[in-house]
C-alpha cells in the first residue's frame, strides 16, 4: 500500500525493490553494445563492428546456463524472454513513463514520481528484477493486506522493513459499504446487549430482527426442508406470475462432504493455488469517479494458504472496535468451482494442491459440493446448451456439443471465500440467470428484492455487465430514500452452514458475511415457457456469431 492508501503502482514497486534489481542504473554498462551493434538472426549473440561480446545464449540453453538478461540492450527492439521467469521491463514496458523524467528530482530530495505520487524516489526502469512475477505479486498483496513479511520466505527479507511499514503505518483504507456494515454491526450489537446483557453476542435472529424493524415492508424468507425436485421450479422459480420467490432449503447441503470447510481448510487443501481477491464487489464503473466512497475496485493475488490466514485472522462481527479501525476486507469472489490448480514452483509441477492433506481426500470443490438434490430437474443448463449447439452447428464434429455444454456449465459455478464483512452490493445476476447459494461455513446475511422493485432501488446507469443499485440495505432507516421505504419489499434472512438459498432470475440481492466464510454458488437456467432459458440460448448464439461459427 502506498501513501494515502492507494494501490501500489509499478513505479512504487521499483522503488521498493530497486536494491534487488539485476542492473544498477547508476553504474556504467560496460557490457552494453553501442548504437552500431547488430543482433544476428539466430539471437545467439550481439556483435559490435569493432569487437564481439557475449549476448543471450541460444534458445534452449538459457535455463540450462541459468542466464538472466543483464541490461536493456539484450531486449533488442522489444519483446522479452518468456522462458526466463523473472520480472522483465523491455523498453520500460509496465513502468511509469514519467519515472525517468522525474528521477532527476531525486538529487533535490523531492523524489516524486508518477501522476499518483509517492514518497519514495523512483529510479529509471531496470532491465529485470531477480524475482518472478508470482513473488512480486505476493509481496505487493501482503503489503496491501497488511500481512507484513513472512519470516519463512527468504524473498521477503530484503524488503522486511518496507512490508512492516505498510502493515503498521499506512493510512486506513475503506469503502462506503464497509463503513456502513460496521455501523450496522454496532447498532445490532447495541440492541443485543440491551436485550440480553453486556456479554451478548450478535445472533442471526438479532440481525434479521433489526432489519425487519428498519423497513416497514420487510419480511422473512420462506424456509423448507427436503423439497420435491420435480416441483421446485413451479413452486419457487416461476410462481407469483412468473417472478418466483426466494426459498431457503435448510437441508440443501446434506450431501456435501465439504460442509464445515472454512477458509483455513481451503488453505490447507489448496494452499498453493493463487487466488485473486477484490475490495469491492461487484465492480462498478461509477466507483472510479469518486475516491471519497472508496474509489475503483482494488485487486491483489496471493496463495490460498496466505489468503486463508488473512480471512481467518480478521476481526469478527462482535468485535466492533477492531472492525472500525480495520481496512475494508478483500474478497475472493470469483473462484472457479472445482478448479484449484496449484502453481508450478522452480520449474517443477506440483501434482496436488494439498499442503498437509491426504491425497485420498476430495481434492476438488466440485466433489465436495455437488449440486443440491432439489435442483436435479430445474438446472437444465447442459441440455439447453447441447440442444442449441446442435441446432446452430449441425455439422460440428462428434463430441463438440457435449464438450461445449460441459465447459459452459462448469463456468457457471463459483466459490466465494472471505473474512467477516465482505459485502456483495445490491445487484441482479447477469444473463437473467437463476442462482443457488449455499454456506459451507460461516453465516451470511442476504437481503433480496423482486424484479418489480427496480424502480424503487435507484438503479445505476452505465453498468453493462450486470444491473446494480445504489441502495445499501443495512444503512440506517433515516438515510434511506423515501420511495425505497414506502414501496420496496425486501426479504431478509441469514444463511447458516449447510443451508442453500434458491434465488429466481431477476431478483435483486445483497449479501454480507457475518463470519469468516465459504459460500458455494451456481447460476443456472430452466427450460420452461415462463422461465429464463431464452437468455442462455441468445447468449450462445451471440458467442457463436462473435467467433464466426454461425451466420
Amino acid at each position: 500500500m502506498a501513501d494515502g492508501g492507494r494501490p501500489i503502482t509499478a513505479a512504487d514497486l521499483g522503488a521498493l525493490f530497486y536494491d534487488r534489481c539485476m542492473v544498477n542504473a547508476d553504474e556504467p554498462r560496460t557490457d552494453a553494445p553501442g548504437d552500431d551493434a547488430l543482433l544476428d538472426t539466430t539471437g545467439s549473440s550481439i556483435v559490435r563492428s569493432d569487437e564481439s561480446i557475449d549476448g543471450p545464449p541460444r534458445y534452449g540453453r538459457r535455463l540450462a546456463d541459468a542466464w538472466r538478461p543483464a541490461n536493456d540492450a539484450y531486449f533488442g527492439g522489444g519483446g522479452a524472454f518468456p522462458e526466463i521467469h523473472v520480472v522483465q521491463f523491455p523498453a520500460a514496458i509496465g513502468w511509469d513513463a514519467r519515472c525517468d523524467e522525474d528521477a532527476a528530482r531525486k538529487s533535490r530530495g523531492r523524489g516524486v514520481c508518477s501522476s499518483q505520487g509517492t514518497s519514495q524516489a523512483v529510479p529509471p526502469s531496470p532491465a529485470t528484477l531477480d524475482m518472478d512475477f508470482d513473488q512480486l505479486q505476493t509481496i505487493a498483496a501482503r503489503m496491501m493486506l497488511r500481512l507484513g513479511p513472512d519470516p519463512n520466505d527468504p524473498t521477503h527479507a530484503p524488503q522486511a522493513a518496507n512490508m512492516a511499514a505498510a502493515r503498521d503505518v499506512a493510512p486506513r483504507r475503506s469503502t462506503d459499504e464497509w463503513d456502513s456494515f460496521v455501523d450496522f454491526c454496532a447498532r445490532v450489537s447495541a440492541d443485543a446487549r440491551a436485550a440480553r446483557g453486556p456479554s451478548a453476542t450478535i445472533s442471526a435472529a438479532d440481525v434479521v430482527s433489526h432489519l425487519l424493524d428498519s423497513h416497514p415492508n420487510a419480511s422473512r424468507v420462506t424456509r423448507v426442508s427436503n423439497p420435491d425436485p420435480a416441483t421446485v421450479a413451479n413452486a419457487y422459480l416461476v410462481c407469483d406470475g412468473g417472478a418466483g420467490k426466494p426459498v431457503v432449503v435448510t437441508d440443501g447441503g446434506k450431501d456435501w462432504p465439504g460442509v464445515g470447510w472454512s477458509p483455513r481448510e481451503l488453505g490447507r487443501r489448496f494452499g498453493k493455488s493463487f487466488v485473486r481477491c477484490n475490495d469491492r464487489a461487484p465492480a462498478r464503473r461509477e466507483d472510479a469517479r469518486d475516491e471519497r466512497t472508496g474509489g475503483a475496485q482494488r485487486s491483489v493475488a496471493l496463495s490460498m494458504l496466505e489468503y486463508s490466514r488473512y480471512s481467518s485472522e480478521r476481526p469478527g462481527v462482535d468485535n466492533v472496535g477492531s472492525l472500525r479501525v480495520a481496512d475494508a476486507p478483500f474478497y475472493a469472489n470469483g473462484l472457479q468451482h472445482g478448479v484449484f490448480n496449484p502453481k508450478e514452483r522452480n520449474g517443477r509441477g506440483v501434482r496436488s494442491g494439498f499442503i498437509d492433506g491426504d491425497e485420498s481426500d476430495s481434492s476438488s470443490t466440485r466433489e465436495a459440493f455437488p449440486p443440491p438434490a432439489f435442483t436435479r430437474h430445474c438446472d437444465q443448463v447442459v441440455d439447453i446448451v447441447a440442444e442449441t449447439h446442435g441446432a446452430i452447428l449441425p455439422n460440428a464434429p462428434p463430441g463438440a456439443r457435449d464438450e461445449m455444454a460441459t465447459s459452459l456449465s462448469a463456468g457457471l459455478s463459483k466459490v466465494f471465500v472471505g473474512p467477516c464483512g465482505t459485502v456483495t452490493r445490491l445487484h441482479q445476476d447477469c444473463a437473467n440467470a437463476h442462482a443457488w447459494l449455499g454456506q459451507a461455513s460461516g453465516r451470511k446475511l442476504f437481503v433480496c428484492y423482486p424484479p418489480s422493485d427496480a424502480e424503487h432501488l435507484d438503479v445505476l446507469e452505465g453498468e453493462k455487465e450486470t444491473r446494480q443499485s445504489r441502495i445499501d440495505p443495512v444503512a440506517p432507516k433515516d438515510c434511506q430514500p423515501r420511495g425505497y421505504l414506502r414501496n420496496a419489499t425486501p426479504t431478509v434472512f441469514v444463511l447458516e452452514p449447510g443451508e442453500v438459498v434458491l434465488v429466481p432470475c431477476g431478483w435483486w440481492h445483497y449479501a454480507a458475511a457475518l463470519d469468516s466464510s465459504v459460500t458455494v454458488m451456481r447460476n443456472f437456467f430452466t427450460a420452461m415457457p415462463e422461465s429464463n432459458h431464452t437468455s442462455l440460448v441468445h447468449t450462445i448464439i451471440a458467442k457463436a456469431r462473435e467467433s464466426s461459427l454461425c451466420c
